[in-house]
């Protein structure tokens, strides 16, 4: 039941979220055709600098979700109802401080924008749409805890990415109608509060014995402050780029970033998506103290697959990548095949410590963790101001990549093996080491292979570059398919589990 859950989760997430990936690039070729990509690089800005703000939320969503898994496998629904009340308090709570520093900060937005094209006014007003339309959920979503520690996100999933697919149409028309970023920033806002209220309907239709009204239980606060510095730590590390690049290089570099950084962010969060799936089961598997002996053959399975996964998706991407995106937005956007290499390597190492970073969510081990985030944000933050000054780009990847290395890559493996496992961490940095040889090996020879065949050299356009890819990608997937069936027993066991259910089906 648990696996099936997982699967559903997964699926729901996946599939919409790849249609809105697709349109997301017809979006962002609409946005620079009508706006210009200077728009656009402030969307982005605007994204990472609300990212900041969001550290008032404390981790508390986390928090919550953890503390549900317990309460419900004991069917303990006076406990949920009052740690929901809690939920619904906190974050009311929450949201108004948000908006409170986000209005004074609004005062202050155009300073870290070096050449800003937009009036200061009309900057200052965007913000504040911009910020309204992103605290908004603070005021309404607690409801949606309970179904994801149920293992019943796929409810949330579906909502949440039908009506994000209808938000990107909507922008499109707006834009080819010539509406500016306000009047875009306003229609975010209509679609947040229809699908909040889509989302809590049918959350009490589910639990109608749900009362956010109770005596509140504030209890996951003794939590929450170990969460807030993972949340600290994560925000620094994901979200400074574009504000470090506009601040010393400019808007408009922001948005070459963004291009690249779209593409790399589309592949982490479809892998991501796949990762949390598991995370309510994961839970719900250490929540139930029989079944703990379990989780170390699901780790392997669950590393196997993201490491299989990275692989074919780093070697097609660093081939593909520059081709797309000439084809894309213009070759005035391109970089270096060095600076791709440096986003591949980036994503890669994301998507494959999601295996360790889930045990440690599921578990919720946030206090023995928390340095080690918010160390590797500030290193971060640090290496990425002194290195872009001279490297630009290459600087913030650069900086990105170090303080990967030095904290996390050592780190959360480490605890999750000693700590949880009682197993040494030799056995995953061996199996790492090995699937990096796997993967430099058939990049090294993918590369020659589409280099003598002429892959990506002559596309005049996309359906061209979509027609290599058709090609190409198949055949790098068997391969390490066949690799990673052929030399890893966990990844064999999760294949023939998965055509189980669907011959079960």
């Amino acid at each position: 039941m648990r696996t099936k859950k997982t699967v559903i989760n997964m699926f729901s997430d996946i599939i919409p979220f790849f249609v809105m990936g697709l349109l997301g690039f017809i979006k962002i070729r609409v946005f620079i055709d009508y706006l210009g990509y200077e728009f656009y690089g402030f969307t982005q800005l605007f994204t990472q600098i609300f990212s900041y703000l969001n550290i008032a939320e404390a981790g508390f969503g986390v928090a919550i979700v953890y503390a549900l898994y317990i309460p419900l496998v004991e069917k303990n629904r006076e406990k949920i109802n009052r740690l929901l009340s809690g939920a619904k308090i906190i974050f009311r709570r929450i949201g108004i401080l948000i908006i409170v520093v986000g209005l004074i900060l609004s005062f202050f937005v155009d300073l870290i924008i070096k050449n800003n094209p937009l009036t200061p006014f009309y900057t200052q007003v965007a913000f504040i749409i911009f910020l309204i339309t992103s605290t908004g959920n603070y005021f309404i979503f607690a409801p949606r805890f309970l179904l994801q520690a149920d293992q019943n996100k796929y409810i949330i999933n579906l909502v949440t990415n039908l009506m994000r697919i209808l938000q990107i149409l909507i922008e499109i028309i707006l834009l080819m109608l010539g509406f500016d970023l306000i009047i875009i920033f306003i229609s975010y806002f209509v679609i947040m509060i229809i699908t909040n209220i889509i989302i809590n309907r049918l959350a009490y239709k589910k639990y109608e014995w749900i009362n956010t009204n109770t005596k509140a239980d504030m209890s996951t606060f003794a939590n929450t402050k170990h969460v807030l510095m993972h949340n600290v730590g994560s925000i620094i590390a994901l979200n400074t780029d574009n504000i470090i690049i506009s601040a010393f290089i400019g808007v408009d570099v922001v948005a070459i970033y963004a291009y690249y950084n779209y593409i790399a962010q589309f592949i982490i969060s479809i892998t991501t998506r796949i990762i949390n799936s598991t995370q309510e089961s994961f839970g719900n598997l250490f929540a139930s103290s029989k079944e703990k002996e379990q989780s170390m053959d699901t780790f392997w399975e669950m590393n196997s697959l993201l490491f299989y996964m990275a692989s074919v998706i780093f070697t097609v991407t660093y081939i593909s990548m520059n081709d797309f995106i000439s084809l894309w937005v213009g070759e005035k956007f391109l970089v270096s095949q060095f600076t791709v290499l440096l986003f591949c390597i980036i994503f890669f190492y994301r998507i494959v410590r999601g295996t360790c970073n889930v045990i440690v969510n599921g578990i919720g081990a946030f206090k023995d963790t928390k340095w080690q985030s918010l160390f590797e944000g500030l290193l971060n933050l640090t290496l990425s101001i002194i290195l872009v000054q001279r490297y630009h780009i290459n600087g913030v990847l650069f900086a990105t990549i170090i303080s990967y290395l030095v904290t996390g890559f050592w780190f959360v493996p480490n605890y999750v093996f000693n700590k949880v496992f009682n197993k040494s961490s030799i056995l995953y940095y061996r199996n790492y080491f090995v699937n990096v040889v796997l993967l430099i090996v058939v990049l090294l020879v993918a590369k020659e292979f589409s280099d003598f065949i002429g892959l990506y050299k002559n596309n005049v356009n996309l359906v061209y570059w979509f027609v290599d890819s058709v090609i190409f990608t198949p055949i790098i997937s068997i391969i390490f398919f066949v690799i990673y069936y052929t030399v890893y027993k966990p990844f064999r066991l999760l294949v023939n589990r998965i055509i189980y259910l669907i011959k079960k089906k």
